[in-house]
C-alpha cells in the first residue's frame, strides 16, 4: 500500500493528521515524502467532492420534466373548451420556470471549494515543513555537538596542534641543516688531515730513499769484493 493510500484510509477513519504523521514517521518514512503524500490527498479528497454535488444537481433537475407533463395536460384540455387566446402564454411560463430553476442552480456546483471541505488540513503547509525540516536539523546538530563538542572549541584545538606541529617542523629542519653542516666541517676536517698525511708520507719516504741508497751502493761493492 502507498503512502497516499495509507493516509487516506487512515483519514476516513477518523485519525487526525498529527496522528497520521506521527505514525509514519515512525515507520521510518522521511518528513519530505509524507507532505507530498498529504498533498496529494488533500487534491485528491478536494476533487472527489465536487462529484456529488453534481451528480445530486442532476438528480434534481430530472423528475422536473416528469412533474411537468400533468400540469400541460390541463392546459391542453383547457384550451380544447376556452379560446386559445386566453391560454396560449400559459405553456410558455411553465416551461420557461424549470429553466430559471436550471440557471439558479447552476451556480452551486462553483461554490464547492477545497476550502469548504477540508479547511482542517491548512496547517500542512510550507510553514509546518520548515518548522520539522528546521526540528530535524537541530537534532541532528545537537548530536553532532554532543559527540564532537563546541565547533569553535573543536576548531580552536585544530589551530592550535596544527600551529605546534608547525614549530616542531620548522625546529626539525633548523636541526638538520645545522647536522649538514657539521658532517660537511667534519668531510673537509678529514680531506686536510688525509692531505697532511699523505705529505708525511711523501717527506718519509724522501728520507728512507736518502738512507738506503748509500747502504746499498755499500753492499753491492762488497759484493764485488768477495767475488774477487
Amino acid at each position: 500500500m502507498t503512502i497516499l493510500d495509507k493516509i487516506i484510509q487512515m483519514q476516513k477513519e477518523g485519525i487526525s493528521d498529527n496522528e497520521i504523521m506521527a505514525q509514519l514517521q515512525n515507520e521510518g518514512i522521511r518528513p519530505s515524502l509524507i507532505s507530498d503524500a498529504f498533498q496529494q490527498a488533500k487534491i485528491k479528497n478536494a476533487v472527489s467532492p465536487l462529484e456529488e454535488p453534481i451528480d445530486q444537481y442532476q438528480e434534481q433537475q430530472m423528475p422536473y420534466p416528469q412533474e411537468m407533463q400533468p400540469s400541460i395536460m390541463p392546459t391542453q384540455s383547457q384550451t380544447a373548451s376556452q379560446p386559445p387566446i386566453q391560454y396560449a402564454p400559459q405553456p410558455q411560463e411553465q416551461y420557461q420556470q424549470p429553466q430559471q430553476q436550471y440557471d439558479y442552480y447552476t451556480p452551486q456546483p462553483q461554490a464547492y471549494s477545497e476550502q469548504d471541505y477540508y479547511p482542517q488540513q491548512e496547517g500542512y503547509g510550507t510553514e509546518t515543513i520548515s518548522e520539522i525540516a528546521q526540528q530535524v536539523v537541530t537534532e541532528s546538530l545537537d548530536a553532532y555537538k554532543s559527540k564532537v563538542g563546541d565547533i569553535a572549541s573543536f576548531k580552536s584545538q585544530i589551530q592550535n596542534k596544527v600551529n605546534d606541529i608547525d614549530d616542531r617542523l620548522k625546529r626539525i629542519e633548523n636541526s638538520i641543516d645545522r647536522l649538514q653542516q657539521a658532517i660537511l666541517g667534519k668531510i673537509g676536517e678529514f680531506g686536510e688531515s688525509s692531505a697532511m698525511i699523505h705529505q708525511d708520507l711523501d717527506n718519509l719516504h724522501g728520507t728512507m730513499s736518502k738512507l738506503m741508497n748509500p747502504l746499498i751502493d755499500n753492499v753491492n761493492e762488497m759484493r764485488k769484493i768477495s767475488k774477487k
